[in-house]
């Protein structure tokens, strides 16, 4: 069957250049098939004993259609308890639009004057030229600002985790502290530069490009995404994450600009689901860091692509998150603790797991 620029293939490949990430699904593994089955491998810190692999898990919850409320993870509470029922929620709390007053709005709140003169030319660029405009949906979700702040500054760590499960085959490879390679293995191929980056404010270009023996000529794109990032807590004390993004998309190609128009109402709704399950993403492994964190070490241990010592931090945050979780779940009990009891237990842990001053209960 040839690929026609109205094909589903084509509408991936307009995703996978707006969002620099491929759609996460369907990727379906079976139990039998789950990587984590395959051989033991020795963990620092704790794996409590899940009813279901805690990578179907994870995975269901990518999968899932928008009823991410009904995917339970697998959990062990503070006290060594099985906790079913831990939900992750990712609620969309403002729906996307790609209104012309929005647009206008949405270039204001670009940081381009805290840009160096070349990433601001080369933004403009886009802006000069924008053939597509979106402003996602805003997604919130519980989240340790420190999980957050770890992902968006290492995306190619999320990546190597989607190619560890299966369910992407996106290569993401960092080639100096702003610009990453990206390669989708079906034609897509590009350059992601970090034109600006704070824990509220993440300004991304994206350069693009896709071939295909269907096409006569290349398909050249450029984006430039907005994250913007509010961190807030509840009133019991539970610290909740904001994401919102506006997407601007240059084409060179008249023609291809048109068609990207035509399709954009199919797109939007795509662009809009992508983007929650990457919030959702990060959502879950936060929970797998708290509930599961020797799974989260296992993954690590299998990624591939990134620098070697992302493997190290990723287990060091893993192993903090967790910490932290055992001591607010005690405090919140009312149980006294020391620090004996909030450190993961296992072999060779104490030499991984070290919890800050802050969380240390004298």
């Amino acid at each position: 069957m040839s690929r026609t620029l109205m094909s589903p293939d084509w509408c991936r490949w307009l995703l996978q250049m707006l969002l620099v990430v491929p759609l996460l699904g369907p990727a379906v593994i079976s139990a039998d098939d789950s990587p984590l089955q395959s051989t033991e491998a020795p963990v620092l810190l704790p794996v409590p004993e899940p009813t279901e692999g805690a990578e179907d898990v994870i995975r269901a919850a990518l999968e899932s259609s928008v009823d991410a409320d009904d995917i339970t993870l697998t959990a062990a509470a503070a006290d060594g308890s099985d906790e079913t029922n831990v939900q992750p929620q990712v609620v969309q709390v403002e729906k996307g639009s790609s209104s012309r007053r929005l647009r206008q709005s949405a270039i204001d709140a670009l940081p381009l004057r805290n840009l160096h003169p070349q990433y601001r030319q080369a933004a403009n660029s886009v802006l000069d030229d924008m053939t597509v405009f979106r402003q996602l949906p805003a997604f919130q979700c519980e989240l340790d600002p420190r999980v957050h702040d770890y992902f968006t500054q290492h995306p190619d760590v999320a990546v190597s985790i989607w190619r560890a499960m299966a369910i992407s085959n996106l290569q993401m490879t960092q080639c100096n502290n702003m610009q990453y390679d990206i390669d989708t293995h079906d034609g897509t191929t590009g350059k992601v530069t970090v034109l600006h980056h704070s824990r509220e404010h993440c300004l991304v270009l994206c350069d693009g490009m896709f071939k295909s023996p269907y096409l006569k000529n290349a398909i050249h794109a450029r984006s430039l995404m907005h994250l913007r990032t509010n961190i807030g807590n509840s009133r019991d004390g539970r610290t909740f994450v904001t994401h919102q993004a506006n997407l601007f998309v240059s084409f060179p190609s008249q023609g291809v600009g048109t068609i990207a128009k035509l399709v954009s109402p199919v797109s939007n709704q795509i662009i809009d689901r992508n983007f929650q399950e990457i919030c959702l993403f990060i959502h879950v492994m936060w929970h797998a860091m708290l509930k599961q964190p020797g799974w989260v070490e296992q993954i690590a241990g299998r990624m591939d692509g990134v620098h070697e010592s992302r493997k190290d931090e990723l287990v060091k945050l893993t192993a903090d998150v967790y910490v932290s979780g055992r001591v607010n779940a005690f405090q919140q009990s009312g149980q006294p603790i020391s620090f004996d009891d909030s450190r993961p237990s296992g072999q060779g842990a104490a030499q991984t797991a070290s919890a800050p001053q802050s969380n240390r209960v004298r």
